[in-house]
């Protein structure tokens, strides 16, 4: 899946509330969807500037970029910051510069080693996805960020598709600092305009009381979707905990004192702003809290006019 140019926007937006710094890791090598000026044109847009230590380099490796003249996924984080870039993948055919397989258990030294952790959609690929979330979450510092960008419908190539709760009761359950998870629904192409709504299972009812509803209610079937998460690991964050369903935790899966609940109190409170876009998505269930669109394309043309 990579790095569409809606969700290179969104990272722009995270960078911005909290600069990017250290070591990156990419699972995978990831197609970037812009040619160097959308790239450099996106990155003054969001940030102002570009990083002094920029790069711009073809992508001649992803499957994704096979004749298209787009950057490479190491040049678009150097346009915005100086982190030292690896991928890791299951083998070399994309040029990885890390062989490993996320299904197996990562070696020690790997282990807590990465500020800044991208998963453009291979956890959709993976067999093993328990393992390989927890692999990841190991693999990143306290205080560090992950993001995932994953399928939540199905699509002909894809072992899996994801439902919201599981990206949200993991992180929960495994006391991250924070997990804002977005549902985006879209036609047509990867390209195309997203309708971006926040995944929140903490409501109000009418009489002003808290209803906790941990698992997805319905919203469009008729569109493609997506999931998109940034999850912060803190300080007393763990990995190993294996989340239960919603409707399977028993009488008190909605008890304010359960870990689901509490980490979801914490993360509604925490600093890390909602993303938000121009626009008015169409309406779903209460559950999804309407983000506006996010069309970074459309930004790029807005920009241009405006020159």
């Amino acid at each position: 899946m990579g790095i569409p140019s809606n969700m290179a926007q969104i990272l722009l937006r995270e960078h911005n509330y909290c600069a990017f710094a250290g070591d990156l890791l990419s699972i995978a090598r990831q197609t970037v969807y812009l040619h160097p000026a959308s790239a450099i044109a996106l990155v003054k847009h969001e940030c102002g500037k570009l990083n002094v230590g920029h790069f711009i380099e073809s992508d001649d490796a992803t499957r994704g970029s096979a004749d298209q003249d787009y950057i490479t996924d190491r040049s678009f984080y150097s346009l915005f910051c100086g982190m030292k870039y690896i991928s890791m993948d299951v083998s070399g055919y994309e040029g990885a510069d890390l062989i490993w397989d996320l299904c197996q258990p990562i070696p020690c030294e790997l282990e807590d080693r990465f500020d800044i952790i991208y998963n453009g959609g291979c956890l959709d690929n993976i067999f093993d996805a328990a393992t390989a979330i927890k692999n990841m979450s190991r693999m990143l510092r306290p205080g560090g960020r992950i993001f995932h960008l994953e399928r939540s419908s199905r699509v002909h190539h894809a072992y899996l598709a994801y439902s919201l709760a599981w990206f949200h009761d993991y992180y929960a359950l495994n006391n991250f600092a924070d997990c804002k998870v977005y549902l985006t629904l879209w036609d047509n192409s990867r390209e195309s305009p997203w309708d971006l709504y926040y995944y929140n299972p903490l409501m109000t009812k009418g009489d002003g009381t808290l209803e906790f509803y941990g698992q997805d209610r319905a919203y469009d079937a008729r569109r493609q979707s997506h999931v998109v998460v940034i999850a912060e690991k803190g300080e007393n964050s763990t990995w190993q905990h294996n989340p239960v369903q919603f409707q399977y935790r028993g009488p008190d899966a909605a008890d304010p004192a359960s870990a689901y609940v509490s980490s979801s109190m914490r993360f509604a409170l925490h600093a890390r702003p909602l993303l938000r876009f121009a626009g008015q998505p169409p309406a779903q269930d209460r559950q999804y809290v309407p983000c506006g669109v996010a069309d970074a394309l459309a930004t790029l043309r807005s920009a241009a006019a405006l020159e």
